[in-house]
């Protein structure tokens, strides 16, 4: 009787010996893995837009040297 029952179940259980979740957890499980990926990626995004904003904020050094002989004209 315990072969019998060790062996109905083992089709319970996972190969690593753990008991298989339920459907229900499954779905949670996933569901909570769906959230932190869109968390992560929103965060990722929001990083990209302020380092891109960041750089366009800065002047190239062309931008630089033509606002200075600009400026260097005005003064004599």
């Amino acid at each position: 009787m315990r072969g019998l029952l060790r062996y109905r179940l083992a089709a319970y259980r996972t190969a690593s010996g753990e008991p298989l979740r339920s459907r229900d957890q499954q779905l949670a499980n996933a569901a909570a893995e769906n959230r932190a990926a869109a968390v992560k990626a929103a965060r990722e995004a929001k990083e990209a837009w302020q380092a891109r904003a960041a750089r366009i904020g800065r002047d190239s050094p062309a931008k630089v040297i033509a606002l200075a002989e600009i400026r260097a004209m005005f003064r004599k």
